[in-house]
């Protein structure tokens, strides 16, 4: 199983706008990038803020998709959409040819019939959904290929239980400021996987630079490289 992270950062390290209105950071080639990780992965993982701010649409172009399906894969890689309290409208994750997967703890109320119609609930045990209990029930599922796209209060439950084992920043060239202004790991302290990443790449394209930062156990193993490999 593969775990990987990817982000569009500000210079000030913010991944989104103090009002979390939607915001383009990233480019036409951070997007380029975006798409290729989703075709890689089996799963995206969401945070419930996302999905009611953005309302992103996670299918893949026709022609990744199909190249999935000669691979014996679905075209479209699933989407985990991690929530609290299961106030989610039935935006384009749930219209979409994605299979959606809504994980909710079990003290969460029942979903609304258009969302039970539309998207499979998982109920977790705790009062929040652990990100290593996510892991392994997307693993029992058959997910092998993991992608988290955020927002950092998911991408921070993942970090802080050392599960993450590729990250991918594209640094943009933006300064959001502001205190309240979300940052690409949001958790109080210092997290338990912090200096355990080495560079593995980095590449510039116009005013963007792509980094790949894995764990240092697979970059030691893998050896340096001077530009972000394919994915």
């Amino acid at each position: 199983m593969s775990v990987r992270v990817n982000m569009a950062v500000s210079l000030d390290g913010r991944i989104a706008l103090p009002s979390r209105k939607r915001f383009r950071l990233g480019g036409d080639e951070d997007l380029a990038r975006l798409t290729a990780l989703r075709a890689w992965a089996d799963v995206v993982v969401v945070g419930a803020a996302t999905i009611r701010t953005e309302d992103p649409p996670f299918s893949l172009p026709a022609a990744e998709a199909r190249k999935r399906a000669q691979d014996g894969r679905s075209p479209h890689p699933a989407v985990a959409v991690v929530t609290a309290s299961l106030d989610l409208g039935i935006g384009r994750v749930f219209t979409g040819p994605n299979h959606a997967i809504v994980a909710v703890p079990d003290p969460a109320p029942a979903p609304s019939p258009e969302l039970d119609a539309t998207a499979e609930i998982w109920r977790f045990p705790e009062a929040r959904v652990a990100a290593d209990q996510l892991l392994g029930r997307l693993r029992s599922a058959g997910y092998e290929r993991i992608l988290v796209e955020g927002g950092g209060g998911t991408a921070a439950g993942f970090f802080a239980a050392d599960l993450v084992d590729e990250l991918y920043l594209t640094l943009t060239p933006w300064f959001i400021g502001g205190d309240d202004a979300p940052a690409i790991c949001e958790a109080g302290g210092v997290l338990p996987g912090t200096g355990r990443f080495a560079l593995a790449g980095i590449e510039k394209r116009a005013e963007e630079v792509f980094l790949l930062y894995r764990r240092r156990y697979l970059a030691e193993g893998a050896g340096g490289t001077d530009s972000v490999p394919d994915q």
